[in-house]
């Protein structure tokens, strides 16, 4: 039997799983936690501030009753501190890390004969005034909610705008290197597949960003593939 269509109201389970989740504190990041513990999987909320953190995940177990939410503090402009989050996970493994960018890092794991999957994945056009309320981390007033009506016939809101992100997470069928984003346009929508085309797909620029990271991190990040 073919698959069941994607539902993103009705998230396959996925208790027994780790997700780190950078910036999980606040915008699309958070919904996309919000999502992922609604599934049962572990998420780790990596951001610098714990108080917003706190925030997060008392807003989270809210919608979520049971949910197992936790915090890393990591800051990803300051390399030590990276090393030290990574030493303070706690966990055996992770499953999946929602972060920026990685079209480029999937060519390189492919052929080094990595099983880690590196997908891509945008949100569209996201607004706040489109967003519903999750206090204290997000407040929509009335009147934001009123003026954010007409934009909604192109835009949509961060809850929708983590869709993608969810998908990629959850969805067995995801292939490293793909990219996903809204149906409509790109810009709103269901999550689906798209063509990796323009920079995305561009190998020496890909190459000369990889030794520009290497060089400016002083880490050589192939050592570590495989």
């Amino acid at each position: 039997m073919p698959p069941a269509p994607w539902d993103v109201r009705r998230l396959p389970r996925a208790e027994g799983r780790n997700v780190l989740v950078t910036g999980g504190n606040a915008g699309i990041g958070y919904f996309v936690a919000e999502q992922l513990a609604g599934t049962g999987a572990t998420v780790v909320l990596a951001c610098r501030d714990p108080a917003k953190a706190e925030a997060a995940r008392a807003s989270i177990r809210a919608r979520v009753p049971g949910a197992n939410v936790r915090h890393l503090r990591l800051d990803l402009a300051h390399l030590p501190s990276v090393e030290a989050s990574a030493g303070a996970l706690g966990l055996d493994r992770l499953d999946a890390v929602v972060c920026n960018a990685g079209v480029l890092l999937d060519r390189r794991l492919s052929a080094a004969g990595s099983t880690t999957l590196s997908v891509v994945v945008h949100p569209g056009g996201a607004l706040d005034s489109l967003t519903p309320s999750r206090p204290p981390v997000h407040l929509r007033t009335t009147g934001e909610r009123l003026r954010g009506l007409p934009a909604g016939l192109l835009l949509q809101g961060k809850e929708a705008a983590a869709w993608p992100a969810v998908r990629a997470v959850l969805d067995p069928s995801v292939r490293g290197g793909q990219l996903w984003g809204p149906r409509v346009f790109g810009i709103r929508g269901l999550p689906v597949l798209e063509r990796v085309q323009g920079h995305l797909a561009d190998t020496v620029l890909a190459a000369r960003l990889w030794t520009a990271t290497a060089g400016l991190t002083g880490l050589d990040p192939s050592s570590n593939l495989g």
